[in-house]
């Protein structure tokens, strides 16, 4: 199981990151209805060429940002694999879009003017949003690397059925109980020559195929009990 060295890591970093892009969002907006009303003369705004398409994709980036730390979060709390999926997906977008909305900052202050000071705020946070989010994609996507840093892609425990293992591969289970086929097993073990005289499943029991080297048996489904599992078998034809 997946330690919490990346989860204490990234859940700090996921709401700094959130608080930023809503900072962004805001003075994006603002300066981006000014620059509609064509009020660019205004002290805190200006601008030069590169503003209109700076605002643009800067404004996409706090609102991409925003939702996918939601997605985030909840992969904050759930830290595993299946939930990786949107949390990475969703925070790779928001950084592609702050990385452009980066280039484009640079390039306004390259090609200079007044920029009043709302611009230049926006223009600050855009370039520590664009460091900050690589960080928090690379420790999403650290259990690559290692378990212990966060769920992987190489994990086993979720989505797999692991021979001689009892759980429903559906459901993540810190444990899971194995069953081995040996005479010191703490199971009890039923033979039926006729598979008419086999016990009804219970509701929602899976089938397992049979993990024995015996060849004359396979396992029809098991039910575990309170002294261990009892499984139940049928010949193979």
């Amino acid at each position: 199981m997946a330690q919490t060295v990346g989860r204490n890591i990234a859940a700090p970093l996921l709401f700094l990151n959130l608080i930023m892009y809503f900072i962004v969002l805001g003075f994006a907006s603002w300066c981006l209805n000014r620059f509609i009303n064509g009020q660019t003369n205004h002290p805190s705004f200006g601008g030069n060429g590169a503003t209109m398409f700076f605002l643009t994709f800067s404004i996409m980036a706090g609102v991409v940002g925003i939702v996918s730390k939601f997605a985030g979060g909840n992969h904050i709390r759930a830290w595993r694999n299946d939930s990786l999926a949107a949390a990475g997906a969703s925070s790779l977008i928001a950084w592609a879009l702050t990385a452009l909305a980066f280039g484009l900052a640079c390039k306004q202050i390259n090609v200079g003017g007044h920029r009043g000071w709302r611009l230049r705020v926006l223009e600050a946070f855009i370039i520590i949003l664009a460091f900050t989010e690589l960080l928090y994609v690379l420790l999403l996507h650290a259990g690559v690397f290692s378990s212990k840093y966060g769920p992987g892609y190489r994990d086993t425990d979720y989505g797999l059925r692991e021979p001689g293992v009892t759980t429903d591969p559906g459901l993540k289970t810190s444990t899971a109980h194995h069953v081995p086929v040996t005479a010191t097993s703490r199971c009890s073990v039923s033979t039926y020559d006729d598979d008419h005289m086999l016990p009804t499943p219970p509701e929602h029991m899976p089938v397992y195929q049979s993990t024995s080297t015996d060849p004359i048996i396979d396992v029809l489904f098991s039910q575990p009990n309170s002294s261990g599992a009892h499984i139940f078998w049928k010949k193979k034809t």
